[in-house]
């Protein structure tokens, strides 16, 4: 039998790695920057254009706000607009802290489901917005490559966003597996949960025009996402155009998936220092636009600080209509014999 530390102790691994990781690549960056160009081009920055950058977080949020409530609706999870808000910023907080990219994530999950009490239901909304944003950075990120290279990038970008499609086969696995292992007891109260999860899935799937309008809100948060950073280079001067950071910044973002630092941090530097040449810029201008990037990230998510200190009214003082179900939520009647069920 394995010891019951053996857990804690992998996961204080895994964050010492990630931190060696990071180290290790603050370092590299350091020793690789020109520092007197570095110094020279954040001297020449244009307060302004970063103001209007800072400013893009909160058109963030509200396009955030409007996907997450749409897909909360489709599972007769109406929360109103300030409690919706208020979970992704007490999220949003969580997430600068916690060493890894879904923390904040759990910690909303958590929050809407003490008012609620539909756990599986409101992790489900989470997995699907994750996965809308990911098909739409794909999505931007094809068409920007096909826009800079052409035709040839076609089959790479299909391979692509077949990728995105895995999930789904090894989550219909995994149920089906559950649906097997359900008549011994000790598996029946798992597949139970599962189950909760799998008709919010099935929600989804019938309601073809929810997914559809969550679909073009990832692509409007990607396009707002894209926008922050050109901003930023603005502000510094950086030559790329738009169109080129609509291909540098879903790259970058993928890269940060790997899972090997704290919070990206480091890894999204160093992706952006060796390929700013490849746009038109300094690798010290690619360094810095991501740096501030962070840092300005950091700052707003710090705005989130009175909803992790403080408490929204529990459910009971929601609105009325919260608990009541939506008619795309409910289940059509089956009729037998002229006899509606």
């Amino acid at each position: 039998m394995k010891p019951r530390t053996s857990r804690p102790v992998r996961a204080v691994g895994k964050l010492f790695l990630r931190l060696g990781v990071t180290s290790a690549l603050i370092t590299w960056l350091f020793y690789r920057t020109d520092w007197h160009h570095f110094w020279s081009i954040a001297h020449a920055g244009r307060p302004v254009w970063l103001v209007l950058a800072f400013g893009t977080h909160f058109i963030g949020m509200g396009l955030s706000v409007v996907r997450w409530r749409l897909l909360l609706q489709a599972v007769a999870i109406p929360l109103p607009w300030s409690a919706a808000l208020w979970a992704l910023m007490k999220g949003a907080f969580y997430n600068t802290f916690l060493p890894t990219a879904i923390g904040g994530d759990v910690v909303r999950i958590h929050q809407v489901s003490q008012w609620t009490r539909r756990l599986g239901a409101t992790a489900t909304t989470v997995v699907v917005e994750r996965w809308m944003g990911l098909v739409a950075m794909l999505l931007l990120l094809g068409l920007g490559l096909f826009s800079a290279i052409g035709p040839v990038i076609v089959p790479v970008f299909l391979l692509s966003v077949a990728s995105v499609g895995l999930p789904v086969v090894g989550y219909a696995a995994v149920y089906k597996l559950g649906q097997r292992l359900r008549r011994h007891a000790p598996w029946d109260r798992l597949f139970r949960k599962l189950q909760t999860v799998h008709d919010a899935l099935m929600t989804y799937r019938r309601d073809r025009l929810t997914m559809l309008r969550a679909l073009a809100w990832s692509i409007a948060i990607q396009l707002d996402v894209v926008l922050y950073y050109w901003l930023i280079g603005q502000a510094f001067r950086v030559p790329t155009s738009f169109l080129g950071f609509a291909v540098l910044v879903p790259l970058v973002q993928v890269a940060s998936l790997v899972p090997i630092s704290l919070w990206g941090l480091g890894l999204r530097e160093a992706v952006f220092f060796q390929v700013a040449p490849f746009f038109g810029m300094l690798s010290e201008q690619g360094f810095i636009v991501s740096l501030v990037a962070s840092v300005m990230g950091m700052l707003f998510n710090m705005l989130g600080l009175p909803m992790a200190l403080g408490s929204y009214p529990s459910a009971e003082t929601l609105p009325a209509d919260a608990d009541r179900p939506r008619p795309w939520a409910l289940e059509v009647p089956e009729k037998r014999d002229g006899v509606m069920e």
